[in-house]
């Protein structure tokens, strides 16, 4: 990666709180996640249609991204 592409891909993080797999540069670590992430996309596609991972940077980054589905399960 670039310097460059590197900035980018740090300012990607600290403005969604979070790293998609698919995201990740290019490692032995993110080839393994990413074939482990679409083995169960494979598994799960007739109750999900795809399977996403991410790493986020702390719990409160995870709740202020899925704040909408948390609040859709506290309503049911």
């Amino acid at each position: 990666m670039t310097h460059t592409e590197i900035a980018a891909f740090k300012e990607a993080i600290f403005k969604r709180g979070m790293i998609k797999i698919s995201n990740m540069p290019k490692s032995n670590l993110a080839t393994r996640w990413g074939y482990f992430e679409s083995s169960m996309t494979r598994k799960y596609a007739s109750q999900f249609g795809s399977v996403n991972f991410a790493i986020y940077m702390n719990e409160y980054a995870f709740c202020r991204k899925q704040s909408a589905s948390i609040s859709a399960m506290f309503q049911k």
